[in-house]
């Protein structure tokens, strides 16, 4: 029976696309059920109910879809060898290169950026296109960040619209990197003047084509359980109930500016940032709608790039729409002092394609 319960909501959740808040908040719970559906086959196993086991099995094939959300074996599956430009893609919640940012981002240089152009310096195949969130820059740190990144990259063309400017050309907030030429950027939104959310696109010409590459920061959890301000468990409870209720109607203001990007975009469409929020949820599932993501794709493994507590969630992404094929994603373990890791792919567009 729990079984049999937990792969009828994980079934419904996963096919369905809701508004409602407390619909939404039961998909976070998508892991749980899974793991609940095979637990009780294994049971069943060592219970020598085989019909019962098979059952599990059955009910798990029919669960694919949150399945690859969860662990992505795309990187086996994908086998693709088409001939065409070759897009080399990153993108990074940077945390200002310092995680302790929220006590005195701007007292500290940064703590982990040579860590970080070392690792950059060291690919023998460079980004093509670079997207950051929570990016620092200030001219009175040891090295100015953004002309470090153009030397290592030769990423020489970018596009920022910060959440704060200040002395010393200093900025931080959102920024896209790009070895092709901008012709065309913009703003899609702007979070609340207390968050670093934002959302930013730029029009770049690849060979013959033109690409929109739409970089978005959706707004923050905001969850600290080191809050001394809560005394109780309960208090506990409550303020991660409410942020999280809070977070999810603000991300969907902001999907609908993104949204609306993507389908008015003349052009093919890669889509990079941090979403801030769970792949079962609103907001990828959404944008999961029009676009691929490259980690299901052409990944492997759970894929989780945050640092911090509960970890275990992959909150940065990589989309792209027809006619990108993905090479493959992975995540940059390398800087423990961050609380995100990176996200790095590769996709292929096509020289030779069909015309619709």
């Amino acid at each position: 029976m729990i079984a049999v319960a937990n792969f009828c909501l994980a079934y419904y959740l996963s096919h369905h696309l809701f508004e409602e808040w407390g619909w939404n908040l039961l998909t976070y719970f998508m892991p749980v059920y899974l793991l609940l559906v095979g637990i009780s086959g294994i049971c069943l196993v060592f219970l020598k109910r085989w019909y019962l086991a098979l059952t599990c099995v059955l009910m798990l094939f029919f669960l694919q879809k949150p399945i690859n959300e969860t662990f992505s074996f795309g990187y086996f599956l994908n086998s693709s060898k088409l001939e065409g430009e070759e897009i080399k893609l990153l993108t990074f919640n940077a945390s200002s290169f310092n995680n302790k940012r929220n006590d005195a981002f701007m007292k500290d240089d940064s703590v982990f950026r040579a860590d970080f152009m070392s690792y950059l310096g060291r690919l023998p195949e460079k980004p093509d296109v670079l997207c950051f969130q929570e990016f620092h820059h200030d001219d009175a740190e040891r090295m100015r960040v953004i002309d470090e990144i153009v030397n290592v990259t030769q990423a020489a063309n970018y596009y920022t619209i910060p959440v704060w400017q200040g002395d010393q050309h200093g900025i931080f907030g959102i920024i896209t990197f790009s070895c092709y030429p901008i012709v065309n950027k913009g703003l899609l939104y702007v979070g609340d003047s207390t968050t670093p959310n934002r959302g930013i696109f730029t029009d770049l010409v690849i060979g013959k084509d033109t690409v929109r590459l739409i970089n978005i920061h959706l707004h923050s959890m905001n969850i600290r359980l080191a809050d001394t301000s809560l005394h109780t468990p309960w208090e506990r409870v409550v303020s991660i109930y409410e942020k999280l209720k809070i977070g999810d109607e603000k991300r969907k203001k902001q999907l609908k500016q993104v949204m609306e990007k993507i389908d008015n975009s003349p052009y093919p469409v890669i889509l990079c940032g941090d979403f801030n929020s769970f792949p079962y949820g609103y907001a990828y599932q959404t944008i999961k709608q029009r676009l691929d993501n490259t980690f299901e794709k052409s990944g492997f493994g759970f894929g989780f790039t945050l640092n911090i507590f509960p970890y275990l969630v992959r909150l940065d992404q990589i989309f792209y729409s027809e006619p990108f094929v993905p090479v493959y994603a992975k995540v940059v373990r390398k800087f423990p002092s961050s609380d995100h890791f990176a996200l790095t792919s590769k996709v292929i567009l096509p020289t030779k394609r069909e015309k619709k």
